[in-house]
C-alpha cells in the first residue's frame, strides 16, 4: 500500500524484526525535535511468543505520542493490535492506528497509519520506531553505504579535502574521520540522522554481539526523492537504542563537503485535514555469531526481494562509450610532457598534472593499451615511460605521487594545494600502480611485444616490490601515508595498502619470487583479519581520512582473487566469496526518485547498480575508482553464483547512464554543459556536495571515465556458459538463446540503440571455467558487429 499526502511524497514503508522493547510512533515539531521528549507508556499486547528463539519476552510494547515546544501534550499506548488513538498537535487533531502482524516466527510489521480529522500544522514530521533493550556501546550497527559500526569514530572538523593535522601524523592512531553522522565515543546519549537516499539499501541492521542476535529494520518503501529517513538515538544509561523512521527526514545537524557539523536546513511538512499518511516497518530476528553471519543475513535478506538484475534503458553500447572517452583523452589529455593527466588532483584541474594510482596514471594507460587505437596503444607506452623515467622513483624504491611533468610532488598537496612535498605518499598509490604496471607487462608479453618491455622497467619495478615487502617486515603494515624516501609510516591504522597484496602476488608469479608471494599471503590475511575485527575497511581515497569506503573495500576483494588466482589455494576463494556479502553494501539496490526538475530525473537515471563513495561523502558514484569489476567475473567462473555477476552486470550498464554526449547531455546546475565522453564521478542522491540529483559543479575529466575503459577491456560484452546455457550481457544489448542442438547454441543479438555496437563474446564450457581469465582478454574473445538498430543471429560452438 502507498499513500500519497500533501508533503507531495509517497511513504508506505517496512522492515523486518527480531528483538523490540518497545515500539512507537510519534509526531513532532521541526524547531523542537531537539528536545522533543515522550513519556514511554509500555501496556502488555495481544502478541504472539514467536521471538522465544531469540530470548524470553512478555510482549511487546509501543505508543503513541504528539509534542509541542519540548513538551509532551499527549501519549496513549494501545492496549490492542489495532486500535485508533487521538493524538493532538498545534491545532491538528489526528488519529493514529497501529496494527502489528506476524509474518512469521521470526519477522513482525509493525504499521502506523495517520489521518488527520481537523485542524492543520506546518512543519511537522511523523516517526515510527522501535526501542532496543539490552544495546552495549561495543554493539555494531550499520546503515549500508553510509554508517558502519554507527559512526563511532574521532571525528576531525575541518574543511574539504581533509587532511590529518600534525599532532595526529603518528603511525599508532585511532581511525579518524571527518565529520560524519555517527554516535559519539564519550557521550552517554547521542544521536545520528540519515537520508534513506544516503543509504544504498533502506534497511538498519544491528548486531548485539553478547547475545549474538541481529536485528534488520527494514523500510522496505517506495522511495520519492528525500521523503524519509532514519533518526539513530543511544542512551547507554539506559543501555537502549531506537531506530525511528521519519518523514520528512528532517536532520539535527548535517555536514557538507566534510566540514563541522552544521545546523540543518530541512523542513518539516504541512499537515491539513484529510491528509493520510502511512509509516510501516518489518522488524526481522535471527542468530548472528560474527560479521560473515551479520552480512550473509543482509544479502539473503535483498536476495529475497530481488531476483532478476535492475538494468537501465540500452542506449549506449559500449564500443560507443570508449570511442567517446578515448577521443576525449586523446584530443585534451594528452601533455606534452608524455603523459595522460587524468583522475582526481585539486590543484591541476586545468594543468598538465600526473597522478601516479588511485585515479589514473597507469590505470588509464593499461585500458587504452589493451584495447585503444594506434595512437592510444603507442601514447600508452609512452605513458608508461614516464613513470618510469628518471627521477620519479625514490632511491629506496618507491614511486612519487604526482607531477606537473618538470618535478615530483607528493601527497601533502591537500592542505595548501600545492604540488605536495614527495615525502609525502598515500600507500594505496603503491598498489596500484604496481599492479598496472604488471597489467602492462603481461599484455605486450600475451601479444608477442616482449621487445617493447625493457629491462630497467622490470628492474624497477622489483625494486618497488622489494621496497613494499620491506616496509611490511619492519612494520607488519602498510600504513596510510608513507615517505617514499626512508620507507617510514607516517600515518598508520587505515586500510589504505590493501590492494598492494594483489601487486605483491603479481609480481611474485612473473618474477618466481617467494618473498613477493609471502608477504602478499602475510599481508591479504592481515587486512581481511582486520575486516573481521571492525567489519568494514577504511582509508582508500586520499580525500576522506579514514572513514569507511567503497574503495578499500573493492581493493581487499581484488587481492583475495588475485591470491586465488596465482595459488590456487581455496581459502582465499573462501575469504573472498565470505567478503562479497560486506561489498554488496557499497552498491545500490533501489533507483532513488529524484526532484522534479534535477538534471538527472530528467534524464531519467537509474541508481540500482551505482555505488556509495564513502560514509564521508554518502552520494553514489558510477563505478568502481578505479578498477573493472572482473574479479566477480572471476568468482562467478569459480562458484556459479549468478549474483555476483549480478553485481558487476548492474554496474556497467548503469555507468553508461551518466556520460555526456549529445544524445544525453550532462548539464551542471550552472548551466555548463560537461565535454563529450566526460562522466561526472557524482551522483547526488543525498545532498553532500549539492541539491539531489543535481551536479553543482563542472569537472573536466574524472576516474569514472578511467574505470568505466577498464571494464570494458577486462570484461566481455557477452558472456555465454555453453554446456549450462547460462547467458549475460554486460553491453546495452537484447541478447537470447534461440536455439539450440548438440553441436552449438544459436544467439539472437538486438542493438536498440542508435550507435553501432563492436561488442565481444566469451563463450565457455563449465570445465573451462575452471582455468583462469586470460590477461589479453581483449584478444581473447569474439568480435561481434550489430548495425545500431539492427538484429542479427549468430551460432556459437558448444
Amino acid at each position: 500500500m502507498t499513500t500519497q499526502n500533501n508533503f507531495g511524497i509517497k511513504t508506505f514503508l517496512t522492515a523486518k524484526h527480531f528483538r523490540v522493547n518497545p515500539i512507537y510512533a510519534n509526531i513532532a515539531k521541526k524547531e523542537f525535535i531537539k528536545n522533543t521528549t515522550s513519556k514511554e507508556i509500555k501496556k502488555t499486547l495481544a502478541v504472539q511468543k514467536f521471538w522465544n528463539k531469540v530470548f524470553s519476552i512478555e510482549a511487546i510494547s509501543s505508543f503513541v505520542s504528539t509534542s509541542l515546544k519540548g513538551e509532551t501534550v499527549k501519549s496513549v499506548s494501545p492496549s490492542e493490535t489495532n486500535q485508533t488513538s487521538r493524538l493532538s498537535l498545534d491545532g491538528c487533531e489526528i488519529d493514529v492506528s497501529t496494527t502489528h502482524t506476524n509474518i512469521d516466527r521470526n519477522t513482525l510489521r509493525i504499521t502506523a497509519d495517520y489521518h488527520v480529522v481537523s485542524g492543520s500544522t506546518s512543519q511537522a514530521t511523523l516517526n515510527l520506531g522501535i526501542s532496543i533493550d539490552d544495546w552495549q556501546k561495543t554493539d555494531f550497527l550499520c546503515a549500508p553505504g553510509a554508517s558502519y559500526n554507527a559512526g563511532r569514530f574521532e571525528k576531525l572538523a575541518t574543511t574539504y579535502p581533509p587532511f590529518m593535522p600534525p599532532e595526529k601524523q603518528k603511525k599508532d592512531i585511532p581511525i579518524i574521520t571527518s565529520v560524519i553522522p555517527g554516535l559519539d565515543i564519550e557521550a552517554k546519549s547521542s544521536q545520528m540522522d540519515l537520508l534513506l537516499t544516503e543509504m544504498t539499501s533502506p534497511i538498519v541492521g544491528v548486531w548485539l554481539k553478547e547475545q549474538q542476535q541481529c536485528l534488520w529494520i527494514d523500510a522496505d518503501i517506495d522511495i520519492s526523492g528525500q521523503s524519509t529517513g532514519f533518526t539513530i538515538k543511544e542512551n547507554q544509561q539506559n543501555n537502549q537504542l531506537t531506530v525511528e523512521l521519519m518523514t520528512p527526514p528532517v536532520r539535527q545537524k548535517t555536514s557538507s563537503h566534510g566540514a563541522s557539523a552544521m545546523p540543518s536546513w530541512d523542513q518539516g511538512g504541512q499537515l491539513k485535514k484529510g491528509d493520510t499518511v502511512t509509516l510501516s516497518l518489518a522488524v526481522h530476528s535471527s542468530d548472528c555469531c560474527n560479521i560473515h553471519d551479520f552480512y550473509q543475513q543482509l544479502t539473503s535478506l535483498l536476495q529475497s526481494k530481488r531476483h532478476n538484475p535492475t538494468l537501465v534503458e540500452k542506449k549506449l553500447p559500449l564500443s560507443a562509450s570508449w570511442q567517446y572517452i578515448e577521443k576525449l583523452y586523446n584530443q585534451q589529455k594528452w601533455s606534452e610532457h608524455g603523459y595522460y593527466h587524468a583522475g582526481f588532483l585539486p590543484p591541476f584541474i586545468d594543468a598538465e598534472a600526473w597522478s601516479a594510482g588511485w585515479t589514473g596514471g597507469l590505470a588509464l594507460s593499461f585500458a587504452l593499451l589493451a584495447n585503444g587505437n594506434s595512437l592510444s596503444q603507442e601514447r600508452a607506452i609512452k605513458n608508461l615511460e614516464f613513470f618510469f623515467s628518471d627521477g620519479g622513483q625514490s632511491a629506496q624504491g618507491i614511486f612519487y605521487a604526482t607531477s606537473d611533468g618538470k618535478s615530483w610532488g607528493g601527497d601533502d598537496y591537500f592542505k595548501d594545494y600545492g604540488l605536495g612535498n614527495n615525502s609525502w605518499l598515500h600507500v594505496r598509490r603503491c598498489g596500484d600502480y604496481l599492479y598496472f604496471a604488471m597489467k602492462h607487462i603481461r599484455v605486450l608479453d600475451a601479444r608477442n611485444q616482449s621487445d617493447l618491455i625493457r629491462p630497467e622497467w622490470l628492474e624497477k619495478t622489483r625494486k618497488c616490490a622489494s621496497a613494499l615487502c620491506k616496509i611490511w617486515k619492519s612494520n607488519k603494515h602498510f600504513g596510510q601515508y608513507i615517505n617514499p624516501n626512508t620507507l617510514d609510516i607516517r600515518i598508520g591504522n587505515s586500510d589504505a595498502g590493501n590492494i598492494i597484496p594483489a601487486a605483491l602476488a603479481d609480481c611474485a608469479a612473473y618474477f618466481g619470487d617467494s618473498d613477493y608471494m609471502d608477504v602478499a599471503k602475510e599481508s591479504a590475511e592481515f587486512y581481511f583479519q582486520n575486516y573481521v575485527k571492525q567489519g568494514f575497511t577504511c582509508g582508500g581515497p586520499l580525500e576522506v581520512l579514514n572513514a569507511p569506503d567503497c574503495e578499500s573495500a573493492a581493493n581487499l576483494l581484488e587481492s583475495l582473487v588475485v591470491l586465488h588466482q596465482h595459488t590456487g589455494d581455496s581459502q582465499w576463494t573462501e575469504k573472498a566469496l565470505s567478503y562479497c556479502d560486506y561489498i554488496r553494501t557499497w552498491f545500490y539496490t533501489y533507483d532513488v526518485s529524484f526532484p522534479d526538475n534535477a538534471i538527472y530525473n530528467k534524464l531519467n537515471v537509474q541508481t540500482t547498480g551505482s555505488v556509495m563513495a564513502s560514509s564521508q561523502n554518502r552520494c553514489a558514484v558510477p563505478n568502481l575508482c578505479t578498477l573493472s569489476g572482473d574479479v566477480f567475473l572471476k568468482l562467478f567462473r569459480q562458484t556459479g553464483d549468478t549474483s555476483l555477476l549480478q553485481i558487476i552486470q548492474e554496474c556497467v550498464h548503469n555507468t553508461q547512464q551518466y556520460l555526456s554526449r549529445k544524445d544525453n547531455p550532462i548539464v551542471t546546475m550552472t548551466g555548463e554543459v560537461l565535454q563529450e565522453g566526460t562522466i561526472h564521478e557524482c551522483i547526488q542522491t543525498g545532498d553532500w556536495s549539492g541539491p539531489p540529483g543535481e551536479i553543482p559543479y563542472e569537472y573536466p575529466t574524472s576516474w569514472t571515465e578511467v574505470a568505466n575503459l577498464l571494464s570494458i577491456v577486462e570484461l566481455p560484452g557477452i558472456y555465454l556458459v555453453t554446456d549450462e546455457q547460462r547467458l549475460f550481457t554486460f553491453d546495452h544489448l537484447d541478447v537470447v538463446i534461440s536455439g539450440s542442438d548438440e553441436s552449438s547454441i544459436e544467439l539472437s543479438i538486438t542493438n536498440p540503440t542508435q550507435y553501432d555496437s563492436h561488442t565481444r563474446l566469451l563463450a565457455e564450457s563449465s570445465e573451462q571455467r575452471k582455468v583462469p581469465l586470460p590477461y589479453d582478454m581483449v584478444n581473447e574473445c569474439t568480435d561481434i558487429t550489430v548495425k545500431a538498430g539492427e538484429s542479427l543471429k549468430i551460432r556459437v560452438e558448444r
